[in-house]
């Protein structure tokens, strides 16, 4: 099963091997600009331009809200062990919610505007998010002290499974892999428009990423 969120103002579930639509999850009342499965899968976040965000579970299409940013909601994640969501917004700050009470139980500000991608690390003790003014910010999960700046206008972000990289789809067209401790950077080109997108292979080995040039493209690290 796979989900796809949409200006329509819905979350849609699709059975991978048929094609055909399971179920429709209304509620919102404006563009869902992100979604995020649980670790555990019976659960999807989904981050809308109605400035909330919704916890909704896949099997009866009940669903929690979560209210807190002043603009529309524009990226989400879930924690690794599933208990914590992170959601960044247009009012430029990523929040931190308890799944379970529904409450926010930290507040991530960066004044760098609206915040495209965030994205946990494999252990679940830092978050990456990036905007366009220029920034690209690892935070612990924890303290939410800033720990690094990188310079980047970026979109996608991911963090490697194996190393201490962090994966960035910039609106340069280049994705960028940053040594997350040296703050040095290797450099893939190739797409011709923002790269929006960028998955980590399970291994590591390989990063997909995904480009308003129309393309989907996989490269060997």
């Amino acid at each position: 099963m796979i989900a796809s969120g949409s200006w329509d103002k819905t979350v849609r579930l699709w059975d991978v091997e048929t094609g055909s639509l399971l179920l429709t999850l209304d509620g919102h009342t404006d563009s869902v600009n992100g979604i995020a499965y649980s670790p555990q899968g019976y659960r999807i976040a989904s981050a809308s331009q109605d400035r909330t965000v919704r916890v909704w579970d896949t099997t009866t299409g009940a669903c929690i809200t979560l209210y807190g940013h002043s603009k529309g909601a524009s990226s989400i994640a879930y924690s690794p062990g599933g208990k914590r969501i992170a959601s960044g917004g247009e009012d430029g700050t990523v929040r931190l919610w308890d799944v379970d009470t529904g409450g926010c139980v930290r507040v991530l500000q960066g004044r760098d505007g609206t915040v495209y991608g965030i994205a946990y690390s494999p252990q679940g003790n830092r978050i990456a998010s990036t905007n366009y003014n220029g920034t690209v910010r690892v935070w612990d999960a924890d303290t939410v002290e800033c720990l690094s700046v990188f310079r980047h206008s970026a979109w996608g972000v991911a963090f490697s499974p194996k190393s201490n990289v962090l994966a960035c789809g910039g609106f340069d067209a280049t994705v960028r892999l940053w040594d997350i401790g040296s703050e040095s950077y290797r450099t893939l080109t190739g797409h011709r428009s923002q790269v929006s997108s960028v998955v980590y292979s399970p291994t590591g080995n390989q990063l997909a990423s995904g480009s308003y040039d129309k393309t989907v493209r996989i490269w060997d690290l």
